[in-house]
């Protein structure tokens, strides 16, 4: 389920284990970017496949352990290919035209790796930004993509 985000929560995505022992996956468009989000769902999958689901498992951005550590890395390698990843490091070359030949070939798109290259302080986070992807809840509580 995708939610609104509501003020002063710090979470982007939350598991909860119903009454019949079923998990209900909440996301929110906290921060409303694309990578940020594809991030998040795939770490909560990866919390799921990890069985780090207790009563309630809420991620806030500052608690780290080694549940979160793995998630993270689920997410990561999920999204883009670890060793051609690795390959793509090695290079050194993060220009736009290296990004997206790099995306074109693991089939991702290029604001998957723009994210992570930010994230990872490969690259300020000025950079190429105008190529990351925004969403936005329509009135319809619809997702949209927008650049």
């Amino acid at each position: 389920m995708i939610v609104r985000h509501f003020p002063g929560a710090p979470v982007q995505g939350v598991i909860i284990r119903n009454n019949d022992g079923s998990l209900s996956l909440i996301m929110t468009f906290r921060r409303k970017l694309a990578d940020i989000f594809w991030f998040t769902l795939f770490h909560e999958v990866g919390h799921i496949i990890n069985g780090d689901i207790e009563d309630r498992l809420i991620d806030y951005e500052l608690s780290k352990n080694e549940a979160e550590n793995q998630a993270d890395r689920y997410a990561a390698n999920t999204l883009i290919d670890s060793e051609a990843y690795s390959l793509f490091m090695k290079s050194g070359d993060y220009s736009l035209d290296s990004i997206q030949r790099f995306c074109d070939e693991q089939n991702i798109p290029s604001y998957i790796l723009i994210g992570r290259l930010h994230k990872e302080k490969y690259l300020k986070y000025h950079q190429y930004s105008d190529n990351k992807v925004r969403y936005e809840f329509e009135d319809t509580n619809l997702m949209t993509g927008v650049h």
